[in-house]
């Protein structure tokens, strides 16, 4: 397994000015991924989806994104605002964020992890998105 490193900027971005898997540890999207199930408020410029698949009335996505954690936790802070979700908690340590979210209208829990990768101004996020058993 290669590891990779940086110090501050993504250095292993010249090897892939296309996109964002395979730099700063980020994962290679996976085949069979279906997309459209992640509204577009919720793609920052640049974004790459890696997985994403429906669950449970909802869907489940891991993305790739341009933005470091911080960067990361504003832009989905306005995002879920936009999409219509009450913010239940927000957690931030620096190297990783998360959201836990409501959305009234349609009965769904969702959460929005945010991890730093290997590069400051590279993070993953994952989004959960789902309809409680019991509703």
């Amino acid at each position: 397994m290669a590891l990779a490193s940086c110090t501050g900027d993504s250095p292993d971005a010249e090897d892939n000015p296309a996109g964002l898997s395979g730099t700063c540890g980020l994962p290679t999207p996976e085949p069979g991924r279906d997309e459209s199930l992640v509204p577009e408020l919720l793609l920052p410029e640049g974004a790459e989806v890696s997985n994403a698949q429906a669950e449970r009335g909802g869907f489940i996505a891991a993305i790739n994104v341009k933005l470091s954690v911080g960067e990361a936790l504003e832009f989905y802070r306005e995002a879920v605002k936009k999409g219509g979700y009450e913010v239940i908690n927000i957690d931030n340590e620096g190297f990783e964020a998360e959201m836990y979210l409501r959305r009234k209208s349609k009965n769904k829990l969702a959460a929005i992890q945010i991890r730093t990768s290997t590069c400051g101004d590279r993070s993953i996020v994952f989004i959960n998105e789902i309809v409680p058993q019991d509703a």
